[in-house]
């Protein structure tokens, strides 16, 4: 018992280091840097605090990497279903990936999983925004499939590779293959 408390002493010791560097009024790369890899450590240190993973999720999406922010988040939630703020983090991964149905599901989650309300408001703001974005994207498949004439008077193209990445948008899976007569 006394080798876990260590290793969560550890743990916390390294995420708040790297939150020294994320606290700042203008983050640098560089720091980003150093607290990725400080909160990796901590994540190693100690594997079953949420908060490590959800954190080093926040910095790989600053990063740009929303992939391995994705990643850190699920593991977040693994560790702590009930975990609002990773279901906030996760739907901002989703939104930048371009998969907007995950991306209101998780805004959601967040939004029921908030006792504290401290995320709720972004998560409500964001939410309308994706939803919004996503009935651009449906009305953009229905007057193509229908063929109507858009606002400038073209017909927009027949185009399958748009179909499928705005079906992909819209589902919130990828379709590597599809059966076109269907």
């Amino acid at each position: 018992k006394a080798k876990d408390q260590l290793r969560f002493c550890d743990s916390r010791d390294y995420a708040l280091k790297s939150r020294a560097l994320l606290h700042k009024s203008n983050i640098k790369s560089a720091d980003l840097r150093k607290a990725r890899t400080l909160l990796e450590k901590a994540v190693k240190a100690y594997p079953e605090d949420a908060r490590n993973h959800m954190s080093l999720g926040s910095v790989e999406l600053m990063l740009g990497n929303y992939e391995g922010a994705v990643t850190r988040c699920l593991e977040a939630i693994v560790n702590n279903p009930a975990y609002a703020r990773a279901y906030l983090i996760l739907g901002h991964a989703y939104r930048e990936q371009g998969k907007l149905r995950l991306s209101v599901d998780a805004y959601l989650n967040c939004i029921e999983l908030d006792k504290r309300k401290r995320d709720v408001v972004e998560a409500w703001k964001v939410r309308r925004e994706v939803e919004h974005e996503i009935a651009q994207v449906r009305r953009r498949v229905f007057a193509t499939l229908a063929r109507r004439v858009s606002d400038e008077g073209d017909i927009p193209p027949l185009n399958l590779a748009q179909l499928k990445a705005s079906v992909c948008v819209l589902e919130g899976v990828d379709l590597y293959r599809a059966d076109l007569q269907r």
